[in-house]
């Protein structure tokens, strides 16, 4: 009792130094989160809408290699390029494009729709076009993401750091090229649907087309069409086509026309 050293309240024990202390901390004061996407196509520009209004106190960057965003959409320029699933299941959800021009939308139409979305939701202050992210590693120390990212207009690279990185690159942005012996020595000009040469005249030329799949499906028909050429076509396995069925069931329920009533009740309301 008649001790001289002060009471030490067991809370104080607790806070300082113990290293299971409490955390002097505010309810709302959230850490900084950096993430860095790679690419803005679909997936990357979803990411540019979702996450600033998912997550507070966030550090987005999207990194994106080509001039302008739409990742396969803005690469594919040959002719007939188009979607090949129905239009208004190829959009986002939060952004509905009630006036397709077609079943299967052209990929200029996609390309737009797509630019609309990135201003109509502010995603370009996070874009950084001609940007190609090089590498990326693990930081253990640091415990942060370390990504090599290269400006192609000045060729510098440099390192940027994140704690989260999305790779949202997809898988059709990798041109392939058939292992066909000597492709590589033809001395007339080859061209990939994914890098197509669209200063090249073709009338009067002879074509041939390799493969079968929705790309030979969309430019074949457009080759046709330009005068003198003769085509041939190289396909491995047959390709099975559905028939359209959409349009005849819409004309047996009397809802052919866009624009009739029911048609209409739905183009601006989900319900």
């Amino acid at each position: 009792m008649g001790s001289e050293e002060s009471a030490v309240h067991p809370l104080d024990e607790v806070t300082n130094g113990n290293s299971q202390g409490i955390k002097d901390a505010s309810i709302e004061n959230l850490r900084p989160v950096s993430v860095i996407v790679i690419g803005a196509g679909f997936s990357g520009i979803y990411c540019g809408v979702r996450i600033p209004e998912r997550l507070r106190n966030v550090n987005l960057k999207i990194y994106e290699k080509n001039a302008g965003v739409g990742g396969t959409w803005y690469e594919n320029r040959y002719p007939g390029c188009a979607c090949d699933i129905p239009s208004h299941s190829y959009q986002y959800t939060f952004a509905p494009n009630p006036n397709w021009s077609s079943f299967y939308a052209p990929a200029p139409e996609i390309r737009q729709y797509l630019e609309d979305v990135v201003k109509r939701f502010s995603v370009d202050r996070f874009i950084k076009c001609l940007h190609k992210v090089v590498g990326a590693q693990w930081d253990d120390k640091k415990a942060k993401w370390e990504v090599r990212v290269e400006n192609l207009e000045t060729r510098e690279i440099f390192t940027d750091e994140a704690d989260v990185v999305i790779s949202a690159r997809g898988t059709l942005n990798d041109i392939s090229w058939p292992k066909i012996e000597g492709l590589s020595d033809i001395k007339i000009p080859v061209m990939h649907s994914a890098a197509w040469d669209k200063n090249y005249d073709f009338k009067n030329k002879r074509i041939g087309v390799i493969g079968g799949g929705s790309s030979a499906i969309q430019i074949i028909p457009s080759l046709q069409k330009v005068p003198g050429t003769q085509l041939s076509c190289f396909i491995r396995s047959k390709t099975w086509i559905s028939r359209p069925f959409g349009d005849v069931a819409m004309e047996k329920l009397g809802i052919k026309d866009k624009q009739c009533k029911v048609a209409s009740k739905y183009i601006c309301s989900p319900h």
